[in-house]
């Protein structure tokens, strides 16, 4: 007796098997890749959000805080003073730092905002002094150290009485290297005025 074979019951060759397996992982490959670009896209979209919303709310203290700057409770009384009142000076003379008074806050009437270089934050400094409201006096960070802030600008870089628009600059980074993002916002803030007509 003679066993037929049939055409239809032939198996894969070893080639074959191994072209599908080559085309398969390249396949997974691919996916995979892909899988692994849209996770590093979102969290880069991530970090990029988190620093914006950063500084953004660090920007908003800052404002908030330097809009005040000159404001005095009884402000006819500090108009007829004679020798004038040094709540009105705003010192943006030295490169990164913010120095104003006003009355009434707490911690002091006297503040200064600056850059600190060794942990990259903004420092907010209350005292009841101007002496102890300078460029390098301690305070309380404001912000995250996940965000390092790389500059902090203030113009006009002077020391005024009459000045009242005042443009700040914060710029800050997450992450390092190529990973790195870094972002730029800018405010205009206004001061008081002396009610002197300036």
């Amino acid at each position: 007796m003679k066993r037929s074979t049939g055409s239809g019951s032939r198996g894969f060759s070893l080639v074959e098997l191994m072209v599908a397996m080559v085309l398969g992982l390249i396949v997974v490959g691919a996916v995979i890749a892909l899988v692994l670009a849209m996770i590093r896209a979102n969290n880069q979209t991530l970090r990029a959000t988190r620093l914006t919303q950063e500084l953004r709310a660090t920007l908003a203290v800052v404002a908030n805080d330097f809009k005040r700057a000159r404001g005095v409770v009884d402000p006819l009384t500090e108009a007829t003073q004679a020798t004038g009142s040094q709540l009105y000076v705003v010192n943006t003379a030295t490169a990164g730092c913010l120095r104003y008074a006003y009355q009434g806050g707490v911690g002091g009437n006297w503040r200064s905002i600056r850059r600190d270089t060794a942990t990259n934050r903004l420092v907010l400094t209350a005292a009841s002094t101007q002496a102890n409201a300078t460029c390098a006096s301690t305070g309380v960070p404001l912000g995250s150290d996940q965000i390092a802030i790389t500059s902090f600008t203030i113009s006009p870089s002077s020391s005024s009485t009459t000045t009242r628009q005042y443009d700040i600059t914060i710029t800050g980074t997450v992450g390092s290297g190529s990973e790195g993002i870094t972002r730029t916002m800018r405010q205009a803030i206004f001061v008081r005025s002396l009610g002197d007509g300036t």
